[in-house]
């Protein structure tokens, strides 16, 4: 059974794309207002739609996945002969804007607009641009004067960009900076009127330039002035008093800019202090003492740090300490979930407690022996590493509670292993579990056309297998813990104890109107499922052995994870790796695919350097999801070339979440189906592999064997 720490985050969380943006605007920062203000998100860039319909208008500029920072989705810009630029109208005009992207310089013989600041009007105010020198420069378009700095872009390459403007007449600040924001290449004090920024450009609006340029991570943030404290809290209640800690709860407090969150008070007989914050209308806490009176109040604060005036306080007194004697019910329903010569894995019914269930304990005795422990863990499933082949083992399990208390122990199931040297045995598919709040969940049941992870999970039960790979997007919509307990545990989490995954896209991302999500977009939800087996938090790549084979786990959400382009820290681990471990066979898997003729996100470009360092390694396999629906390709090379020393990827997002339409089919594809949910199973032979995609119903729909290079 793999260990799930439940891991505490404490401190400040720092968002990882785009540094949060936040330290670019905090960096750029030339001078500090009297004025309590705080940095709000005015507009990004909605690449991610696959169209441009996020600017108020758009002149030539167009929505590609050739050139990629992050995601699936960028822009690009090319001249000469046109214009190819967009725009976006800000709500409300702000004098003070900090506006970035990332930028890739594909090629240039003339100077070219990449950044431009206007009135609301349209009417010029500052231009960034690369110069007819290949410099980076800034142009102040209300006097008519540009400066440039030392900094020649390079080509080819990602860049950051951070513009940071206050229009405030002759004492107007402007800031550039490239790739660092802490250190900007041009600050200056310079006239820009007074009139503030409405409208806020993205490339170049002249026809007779020649270039080319990819934009991607596109943001701006406006300052916001703030003297208002929140509404004060009101209807402060304990909904729940133990010996050990009170539960409050509070009706929400306003505020023009937003509340950020709530500071809890307690008086235990010397005056109120802080005992905590929130970020929600409830609050435990849980350093109390038995039989003890205390008094509670509660404030809630915005994101400048005012604070409003602090609630009505309420008395609560703790009651003694109750003693727990009751054991938890025993488990029952003990299954087999997969056997193999090396790992026995069993699942259970959850035990009941009048407390709560702390955890299990499985026992395993052969040949007439008594049980021993051999595994200790909080949910109802465990995997035994320690069998051998052609063996006969008796399982059973108990159920404590935090007291202590044992329930008695389930009835006995035997398991007999099979002989060695059979060959490892995997099944992938990414996309998988529905969100437990979406129309299409019904308990876990799904429609016929969503929520099959129910039907793709029995497929991989008591199926004989070594491990199941998920390849992202495990959990809809934004990964989030509880949506992780209510949906793909019930499902797929019964393979938990052989699963490898990988993550996705919505473990990274908190859509409006979906529950818990991690605002700080770092896959908290995910790493605190999957535990220590996921990789470590904030890179989520690793590797491991099965048979022959060398197996390496990668994360395709550059944006996150500081890239995925040669030299990143990731594809840097990744040759590494490969060096270290040079297997007869290998394979590798993570989300966004590097080809794909689906119809919807398809090809991702962004990932190319992973190819090309597996590629260079002699790699076999690639396995992805993303694009939800089934595609097989040909063996091929970093550049697309069928070639046998190059590649197979399987495309296999048929996890159970709703299908995807193919497009025209691209170079290389040889099997598509668009309309199965289904599984990729894999024997993984010492020199070679075989592979068989099996629909929900158990009907084999493609199959073949290849050897490895």
């Amino acid at each position: 059974m793999r260990r799930r720490a439940q891991r505490v985050i404490t401190g400040v969380v720092h968002a990882i794309r785009y540094i949060c943006f936040c330290l670019a605007v905090v960096a750029l920062l030339p001078f500090v207002s009297a004025t309590p203000s705080h940095a709000s998100t005015a507009f990004s860039d909605g690449f991610e739609s696959g169209d441009l319909t996020s600017w108020t208008a758009n002149v030539g500029l167009i929505a590609q996945q050739e050139a990629v920072f992050s995601g699936a989705w960028a822009a690009r810009a090319t001249g000469p002969g046109r214009k190819a630029y967009a725009y976006t109208q800000l709500s409300s005009p702000s004098a003070e804007v900090t506006y970035g992207t990332r930028f890739d310089l594909l090629s240039r013989s003339t100077s070219v607009v990449l950044l431009r600041l206007q009135t609301a009007t349209g009417t010029n105010l500052l231009t960034v641009l690369i110069n007819n020198a290949g410099k980076l420069a800034v142009r102040n378009d209300v006097v008519g004067r540009a400066t440039a700095s030392k900094l020649i872009p390079s080509g080819s390459t990602w860049h950051h960009l951070v513009v940071h403007v206050l229009v405030d007449g002759s004492a107007s600040h402007i800031d550039v900076a490239l790739d660092d924001p802490a250190m900007p290449q041009i600050r200056k004090i310079d006239s820009l009127g007074i009139t503030p920024i409405g409208r806020l450009q993205l490339g170049e609006s002249a026809k007779n330039r020649t270039y080319s340029v990819a934009f991607d991570e596109v943001i701006a943030d406006i300052t916001v002035n703030d003297t208002g404290a929140p509404t004060q809290p009101v209807d402060l209640e304990s909904t729940s008093t133990s010996a050990a800690a009170v539960d409050l709860a509070w009706t929400a407090s306003l505020d023009d800019t937003g509340v950020a969150g709530y500071t809890i008070y307690r008086d235990a007989g010397i005056g109120p202090v802080p005992v905590g914050t929130s970020t929600t209308t409830s609050y435990t806490d849980a350093t109390v003492a038995a039989l003890t009176t205390y008094g509670y109040s509660v404030d809630a604060f915005d994101q400048v740090g005012n604070h409003s005036a602090p609630s009505l306080p309420i008395s609560v007194t703790t009651p003694g300490l109750v003693t727990d004697a009751d054991a938890p019910t025993a488990p029952t329903g003990i299954s087999t979930m997969t056997a193999t010569d090396g790992v026995v894995s069993l699942a259970w019914s959850r035990s009941t407690d009048n407390v709560g269930v702390a955890g299990y304990t499985i026992y395993r005795s052969e040949g007439g022996q008594p049980g021993v422990e051999v595994e200790t863990g909080p949910f109802p499933r465990a995997a035994d590493r320690t069998v051998s082949a052609s063996s006969s083992y008796t399982y059973t399990v108990d159920a404590f509670d935090a007291a202590g208390n044992r329930s008695a122990r389930s009835e006995p199931i035997e398991v007999v292993t099979p002989s060695s040297g059979t060959d490892p045995v995997i099944a992938a598919a990414g996309d998988i579990a529905c969100d437990p709040a979406g129309s299409g969940f019904l308990g876990g049941v799904g429609t016929a056309t969503k929520c099959r992870q129910q039907y793709t999970s029995d497929l991989l039960v008591n199926a004989g297998l070594t491990a199941v790979l998920t390849l992202g997007d495990n959990q809809y919509e934004c990964g989030a813990y509880p949506q992780y307990l209510q949906s793909f545990d019930l499902s797929w989490g019964r393979l938990n104890p052989i699963m490898f995954p990988a993550p996705g896209n919505h473990d990274y991302e908190a859509p409006l109107g979906a529950l818990d999500c991690d605002a700080t977009h770092q896959a908290l939800g995910y790493f605190e499922y999957f535990g220590d087996v996921a990789g470590q938090v904030g890179k989520g790549y690793y590797s491991y052995d099965l048979g022959a084979w060398h197996l390496i786990a990668l994360n395709s959400n550059c944006g996150f994870v500081g890239g995925c382009g040669v030299g990143s820290p990731q594809e840097t681990w990744l040759r590494a790796d490969l060096a270290a471990h040079p297997a007869s066979c290998t394979l590798a898997y993570w989300h966004h695919p590097r080809w794909s003729s689906g119809s919807i996100h398809g090809s991702s470009a962004n990932v190319g350097a992973f190819w090309s360092a597996l590629n260079g390694a002699r790699a076999d396999i690639v396995l992805s999801g993303h694009v939800h629906n089934y595609e097989r390709f040909a063996p091929q090379l970093p550049s697309g070339v069928a070639d046998a020393a190059g590649i197979r990827e399987f495309v296999v997002g048929t996890g159970g979440a709703n299908h995807y339409a193919f497009g025209t089919p691209i170079a290389n594809s040889e099997v598509r189906i668009a309309d199965t949910f289904g599984v990729l199973r894999l024997t993984l032979h010492p020199d070679s592999y075989d592979w068989s995609f099996e629909s929900e119903t158990g009907q084999e729909l493609d199959s073949g064997r290849t050897a490895c290079h």
